[in-house]
């Protein structure tokens, strides 16, 4: 039998550490009940055609309305199955053999998968003490001319900090890469460079439905950016890429998007309740301060056996395997009810 491409060898596929659980706090979804009037409008609306016939293969509808929630224009958006789509798509449009893909690390682990997974080469720039970016090195690396994209995640996953709109702007000034803006989190932060879209050609920004909109069981995300790159990525997509419902779920979800704002502000406020209660507890070290939904949480041993601890008691928390996060678990902001048996389980696993 044929083997699979060269490059291939080097990856190891995504691994969704999925374990049987009570509390699951360790993939940043929306721990919130999906609001019963979105979910009575869908289902109102559905008919048999909406399954019979293939999707809007564009996403008109949804792209319109996502375009005055935006602020920019609807062929400016490409919607994906999921941002991890378009981040494929990234790679496959403008990364692939004898490129290089840059980022800050640690960050999200798919930037170094679909990179790897189009024969581009990853290039892990460290990030500093405190998480912020080193922006020299990454700036060294940007400029290298084998560079065909540096991603940038703000709120960084799974460190949660920002990064400044001046350092943005100084990547986006230094380089001729496409410089890819991970705002998968905006809605619990509000920081964004959408307004720098007719200034900078080069400038692409990732959002999703998976977080705040409580949607990650139906994969939308959305890219913005200059008509002719999103052109582009046009070339590589797949025909019918986002399915007739996950369309009509996005589009009936953001039409109802001040639901999801009354979970965002409740789940801002247990996030402080959280990181100030986690920090008191004996053993732990540093909650480091968060801009999205989850928190990063600083142990004073390897956090791995923290996980798994906690994951016999069907509590799961991820432990991302990062050399620089070792004694680190990346832990989502549930419910008030999930939090203290989280804090509770925490305790008593720390104390033995």
């Amino acid at each position: 039998m044929i083997e699979a491409r060269a490059w291939l060898q080097a990856l190891k596929p995504y691994d969704p550490h999925e374990l049987p659980w009570r509390v699951k706090l360790d993939a940043n979804e929306n721990p919130h009940p999906f609001p019963a009037p979105v979910l009575a409008e869908m289902l109102a609306t559905l008919s048999t055609g909406l399954f019979q016939r293939y999707p809007d293969a564009t996403a008109s509808q949804l792209r319109v309305e996502l375009a005055a929630y935006c602020g920019v224009e609807a062929d400016q958006i490409l919607l994906g199955n999921g941002s991890d789509e378009i981040l494929h798509l990234v790679c496959q449009a403008y990364v692939g053999p004898g490129r290089q893909a840059v980022y800050g690390g640690p960050s999200f682990a798919m930037y170094a998968i679909n990179t790897l997974a189009t024969g581009g080469t990853p290039v892990e720039v460290p990030l500093d003490e405190e998480f912020n970016l080193e922006l020299a090195p990454l700036l060294e690396q940007a400029q290298q001319p084998a560079t065909g994209a540096v991603f940038i995640c703000t709120p960084n996953n799974p460190t949660g900090n920002l990064v400044g709109r001046d350092e943005i702007i100084q990547v986006l000034e230094r380089t001729e890469a496409l410089v890819v803006v991970d705002e998968a989190y905006y809605e619990f932060c509000g920081q964004t460079v959408v307004d720098l879209l007719p200034r900078y050609p080069q400038l692409l920004i990732l959002r999703t439905f998976s977080k705040a909109f409580g949607l990650a069981g139906l994969r939308v995300g959305y890219a913005l950016g200059n008509r002719e790159l999103i052109r582009e990525l046009h070339k590589v997509r797949q025909p019918y890429n986002l399915n007739a419902f996950s369309q009509l779920a996005a589009l009936t979800a953001l039409r109802h998007r001040e639901l999801f704002v009354q979970q965002i502000e409740t789940i801002l406020k247990d996030k402080e309740e959280l990181s100030r209660e986690l920090a008191e507890i004996a053993g732990v070290k540093k909650v480091w301060p968060s801009a999205a939904n989850f928190l990063l949480v600083e142990f004073d041993r390897p956090a791995q056996a923290v996980a798994a601890a906690l994951a016999e008691r069907g509590i799961l928390v991820r432990f991302l395997g990062h050399p620089r996060l070792t004694n680190c678990l990346r832990i989502t902001v549930g419910t008030m009810e999930e939090n203290r048996l989280l804090m509770a389980n925490v305790k008593e696993v720390l104390a033995k």
